[in-house]
């Protein structure tokens, strides 16, 4: 029975010792760190329509302040930096536009993705609906 006794409390040591040696981090440890800082910024956007042509404009993503996983996209379409912009939802590399209206009339209708490629560079697909006509379209984003 002694003997029993003793292997319990050398294994019982040994876990406690396990436990006491694993780091219980939190996410208060960084709390300067937001997966949304790599996209923020004004972005020069060359955007690409399925009728080749190519138009150049500026694009701001900034934090949407009521959700911690969203940026906002001023001028995205080149809808005007005083429309109301999509938003877009960061998961780790990508920016998802999921469909929404856009504008103070709610008169576009918008959807894609963008994909950092590097700090510098995104790529996007995406789709605006205007008045009924659907556009497919493709564009880099540049710092």
């Amino acid at each position: 029975m002694q003997k029993y006794s003793i292997r319990i409390f050398v294994v019982s040591l040994f876990i406690l010792t396990g436990f006491a040696s694993c780091e219980i981090t939190d996410e208060n440890d960084y709390p300067d760190s937001d997966f949304r800082d790599s996209f923020l910024g004004t972005w020069k956007c060359t955007e690409s329509e399925a009728r080749s042509y190519q138009f150049v404009y500026q694009v701001n993503i900034r934090k949407d302040a009521s959700n911690s996983s969203r940026v906002l996209l001023d001028n995205f379409g080149f809808i005007g930096f005083d429309e109301k912009p999509p938003y877009g939802v960061v998961a780790g590399s990508t920016i998802t536009i999921p469909q929404q209206q856009v504008c103070d009339d709610n008169s576009i209708t918008v959807s894609g993705f963008g994909i950092q490629v590097n700090a510098n560079t995104m790529n996007w697909e995406y789709q605006l609906i205007i008045g009924g006509d659907k556009n497919d379209y493709t564009a880099v984003f540049e710092k």
